[in-house]
């Protein structure tokens, strides 16, 4: 995953880009820095965003992953 893919989806998930990277990195369980250095190097491992998506689902109210269920 890219660094701006990363980062579209953390801002989305934690909902603000103010302090986002530190936010997305408890999010995750994973050190700020950790979140700092992928951005820096220019790849995010397929794991932070694995679970940046299942932080995601977790947040669906029912209603939203009934809709969800309808358009699949």
């Amino acid at each position: 995953m890219t660094p701006a893919a990363f980062e579209a989806a953390a801002v989305a998930v934690v909902g603000s880009h103010s302090g986002w990277k530190t936010r997305v990195a408890e999010v995750i369980r994973v050190s700020d820095r950790s979140v700092r250095r992928w951005l820096a190097n220019g790849f995010v491992p397929s794991f932070a965003f694995e679970r940046l998506r299942d932080a995601a689902e977790a947040a669906l109210t029912d209603e939203q992953r009934e809709r969800r269920r309808v358009v699949r």
